[in-house]
């Protein structure tokens, strides 16, 4: 995983612009979604306080992104859908 991707968001952010982040810095937008877990009512609050994001999986054409947090800062980690040579590092800490 490439931790350029899991830019920290600020703590009044919400789901939605958490993942948006995410998915810009791939060169990819909603549009690219294939599935998502979460509701539009979900993607659309305040991150929760005590529990650093809501669970999610976010699936488009070529990767699988989900929750990962580091110092309690919030980001979106993302691996590659398909089987390939790109090597995972421990997400979180």
């Amino acid at each position: 995983m490439n931790y350029e991707h899991c830019q920290a968001i600020g703590s009044d952010a919400t789901q939605h612009e958490l993942i948006q982040y995410a998915l810009n810095m791939d060169g990819r937008t909603w549009k690219d979604v294939v599935k998502c877990t979460l509701t539009e009512e979900q993607l659309s609050l305040p991150l929760p306080r005590h529990c650093f994001t809501w669970a999610f999986t976010v699936w488009t054409v070529d990767r699988v992104y989900f929750p990962g947090t580091y110092d309690s800062s919030h980001f979106v980690a993302s691996v590659p859908r398909y089987p390939c040579d790109e090597k995972t590092e421990e997400v979180g800490g």
